[in-house]
């Protein structure tokens, strides 16, 4: 796949990056990605890669919460760890988004924040979920099983 350089390049990738379709060769494409920095288009790619951002992020969270509520009681806990090894997957796979070169470093930090303030409202949800378990699986599987340290994360302390 080509690397994109004009943001209708870029706009096509996305949209298969939103498709999560072939996500191997669409990163390794978009890793390579330039963009001139001109007012105007910069702005609605970074606004197009953070609606394919919240897209992927608001599927994940459709997959892990129909995967738990189907699971019942005897493989719950199996179920919720593997439910939080995906969403985990997802949420890094997110991050990549942004920290992509083709970006200036003040936008791959308000992505990354963007990601970072997501990821922590979902933890806190997961958090809250768990106090009410008494049994405490769900508090051991959440802390085994850390999803709030994704690729932006490496970038930042760059």
């Amino acid at each position: 796949m080509t690397p994109p350089e004009i943001y209708y390049e870029w706009a096509q990738i996305l949209n298969l990056v939103k498709a999560a379709t072939d996500d191997a060769e669409t990163f390794e494409a978009i890793q390579r990605g330039t963009i001139v920095h001109q007012p105007g288009v910069y702005e609605r790619l970074v606004n197009r890669i953070i609606d394919v951002m919240s897209v992927r992020l608001e599927r994940a969270l459709k997959s892990f919460h129909d995967t738990v509520s189907h699971a019942n009681s005897g493989s719950l806990e199996m179920v919720v760890s593997q439910a939080l090894g995906t969403l985990s997957k997802e949420i890094n796979t997110i991050s990549k988004l942004a920290i992509l070169p083709a970006l200036k470093k003040e936008e791959q930090k308000k992505l990354i924040d963007i990601v970072k303030n997501e990821t922590n409202k979902i933890e806190e949800t997961l958090m809250k979920s768990a106090k009410a378990d008494r049994s405490g699986k769900l508090t051991s599987i959440l802390k085994s099983k850390p999803f709030n340290h994704f690729e932006g994360d490496k970038k930042e302390e760059e």
